[in-house]
């Protein structure tokens, strides 16, 4: 998991240089609930109930909202994101 943007077309980790791996992550055919919080410039990522990852950055006052998920080593994973949805508050 990790927290990252493309402005202007480049892409960039903000809390990690690259993905990282996490227990609260549930493996094989089980369901991860997974939330995003965006409260201003402050990004909150939980998986499971799990706070993972959390970063501040000063240019988000807008934009959109993005799900990218895969397996590190392990071919021909399924990935199905479900009940997908963004609103402001």
């Amino acid at each position: 998991m990790i927290i990252g943007m493309i402005k202007n077309g480049i892409k960039s980790g903000l809390s990690s240089a690259k993905m990282q791996t996490s227990k609260a992550i549930l493996q094989g055919a089980a369901t991860n609930k997974i939330r995003a919080e965006c409260t201003g410039n402050t990004l909150n990522l939980i998986v499971n109930g799990e706070q993972l990852a959390s970063v501040t950055e000063p240019s988000f006052s807008e934009g959109d909202a993005g799900l990218i998920a895969g397996s590190y080593e392990t071919p021909g994973v399924d990935i199905v994101f479900k009940n997908f949805s963004a609103t402001q508050r």
